[in-house]
Parts: C-alpha cells; sequence; structure tokens
C-alpha cells in the first residue's frame, strides 16, 4: 500500500531544514501576543485603576469585572473632581462604567499624584469651585456665540447634538 507519510511527519520532522531556526530567526514560543481590545483589561484586575469618562468625570477604584462590550465593574470607587490644582472625593462604593463611556483606563499611582502638586481640599469647596468655573465658562461660551452671530453665523448649542463637547 502507498503511503505519503513514510514513517516521517508531513513537511518533516526534527532534521527538516525547514524547523531549523538560526540566531537570526526568533522562536514564536517566546513571543507573547496580547490580546486585543477589552481584554487587554484581563491582566489589569483586582488593581487600582483610573477610569476617564467621556463627559469628563474622572473615576479611581479596583477592577473587579468586564465583559467583552468593556462594562467594567469597579469597587471602592471615588469620583475625583479636579479644580486646577486641587481636588476632591465623592466616595461612590461600587460601580457599574459603561464601555461606551471610557475614554482612558490606566494605573493609578498616588505617589505620583502627591508629586504632581494638587492637593486635596475638602469636597464642598470643590464642588463651589467648580460651579464658579462652569459659570465663567458658560459666560465665555456666550460671548463667543453673540460674536458669532453677529458676524452673521448660526451655532446651535445642543447638548444632544454633541455628548463629547461641554
Amino acid at each position: 500500500m502507498f503511503s505519503m507519510w513514510n514513517g516521517a511527519p508531513p513537511g518533516g520532522g526534527r532534521g527538516d531544514p525547514r524547523n531549523q531556526r538560526g540566531p537570526s530567526q526568533p522562536n514564536p514560543a517566546n513571543n507573547i501576543n496580547l490580546p486585543s481590545g477589552t481584554a487587554h483589561l484581563l491582566y489589569e484586575l483586582d488593581k487600582r485603576l483610573l477610569f476617564w469618562l467621556r463627559d469628563g468625570r474622572t473615576f479611581i477604584g479596583i477592577l473587579k469585572s468586564l465583559d467583552q462590550f468593556g462594562n467594567v465593574v469597579v469597587a471602592e470607587t471615588i469620583e475625583r473632581i479636579y479644580v486646577d490644582k486641587e481636588y476632591g472625593d465623592i466616595e461612590r462604593g461600587i460601580c457599574i462604567l459603561r464601555g461606551e463611556n471610557l475614554v482612558l483606563v490606566g494605573e493609578w499611582d498616588g505617589f505620583r499624584e502627591q508629586q504632581s502638586g494638587t492637593r486635596s481640599r475638602d469636597i464642598q469647596y470643590i464642588l463651589t469651585r467648580q460651579a464658579e468655573e462652569e459659570e465663567k465658562r458658560l459666560k465665555v461660551k456666550e460671548g463667543f456665540q453673540k460674536a458669532m452671530r453677529e458676524r452673521g453665523l448660526n451655532i446651535r448649542d445642543d447638548p444632544e447634538d454633541d455628548l463629547f463637547i461641554k
């Protein structure tokens, strides 16, 4: 009976020159191929991370779970509000953050934050400062829109039209 194998596996075995790797050919088994997309976050489970949302809010907490859509469950969560070089924290506990709202996820290093010159303040003070900053921003925006209308340009400012501009 005719056999194409003839005792050696097709494509040769150990002695086949196609299986010999010289020093210029790296072994593909040594290469670490990381999965793409949200699967990268699997390596960050049970680590304290910073989550930056597309509405500008910042959350810091321990990543506990995630799904294929990038939705994450975060424990011991705080919402951190920055105003200039000051910040205030609001404890949120366990949160579910929707994957479509996440802009940035990264390691959080409290020591680096202390070295950056930011300082913690009372949350009521921070919320008052945030409201003042928002009022200033709205006045500048209204002035800009008025100047544009005087030049014949009408700018629609409907927050439902664009969720990325704040």
